[in-house]
């Protein structure tokens, strides 16, 4: 039988105009060459500051098609992007406006219908150096099945662009993110982490509010944690309260470091979601 160490402390726990020229045009592929009806692209935004510029992934489907945000559930699969390959990039970061809750029998899972858009906020090592954003995105859609594709989109952004196009598509998408959980009330999260097995444990998180809570249809936690898979929690709502539970398995070889000040927190309701990271433990 496997064992592991746990740790558990505060501790532990087509481009617009204004790019110097259009990316390739989007490689959708499926693991069974099966045509899609989705299509994808990067759109332009706008510089924020010397070597930082917003950017859009978008993705458009067929009436009735839909694909995932990065914590879609037990049936979706979580998008992938590699951007390994770029040139004078130091990082790009992906933006998630909220998600709609879909439901397939009695599962639920997360993601978008109709046009996706993805703000990335991309940085430069040097930025008096033009960015090349060579992007492989991989990501599933699904009608009555879900079906892994891939895009390679590249991009080549000059310092000091003009602002593109798709400004306003982008700016709209962020004003859809998340709202910090305080704004919604939040005054208090508790954690407690308890065996469960051998290689799993059960999460449980108490959000307090001040008043009653917004309503849920679904939530999700997450931890930067490889090999560690959290199960979409169960979900109570009480006067003033929130509480989750979710059963941890780790998959990994080594001690399991977990960060209490790294988990995610989202809850997820009709047209809003709210945030929060890290949680205290209680006493």
């Amino acid at each position: 039988m496997r064992r592991f160490r746990l740790i558990w402390s505060a501790g532990l726990l087509a481009l617009a105009a204004g790019l110097a020229h259009a990316p390739a045009a989007a490689q959708i592929r499926s693991g069974s060459d099966r045509a899609l009806p989705v299509r994808s692209a990067l759109v332009d935004g706008w510089e924020e500051a010397p070597g930082q510029r917003l950017l859009g992934f978008a993705v458009s489907l067929a009436p009735g098609w839909k694909t995932y945000w990065r914590a879609p559930g037990e049936l979706g699969i979580p998008p992938g992007f590699d951007w390994s390959d770029s040139d004078n990039v130091a990082d790009v970061e992906v933006l998630w406006p909220v998600p709609r809750v879909f439901r397939s029998g009695e599962s639920r899972y997360a993601g978008y219908a109709g046009r996706a858009l993805l703000p990335l906020r991309v940085r430069a090592r040097d930025p008096a150096r033009p960015m090349h954003l060579r992007l492989t995105a991989s990501f599933g859609v699904c009608e009555d099945i879900c079906i892994p594709a891939e895009a390679r989109l590249d991009a080549v952004l000059p310092p000091g662009a003009p602002r593109g196009a798709d400004a306003e598509a982008i700016a709209a998408a962020l004003a859809r993110l998340p709202v910090p959980a305080r704004e919604a009330g939040l005054r208090a999260i508790e954690c407690r982490l308890s065996p469960a097995g051998p290689d799993a444990f059960e999460l449980e998180a108490v959000l307090h509010f001040d008043g009653p809570p917004e309503a849920v249809e679904m939530a999700a936690i997450e931890a930067p944690v490889p090999d560690l898979w959290i199960a979409a929690p169960e979900i109570q709502r009480g006067p003033g309260l929130v509480r989750l539970r979710a059963r941890l398995d780790y998959l990994g070889t080594g001690p399991l470091a977990l960060d209490r000040d790294s988990l995610r927190f989202t809850l997820i309701g009709p047209g809003r979601a709210i945030e929060q990271r890290g949680c205290r433990l209680p006493g």
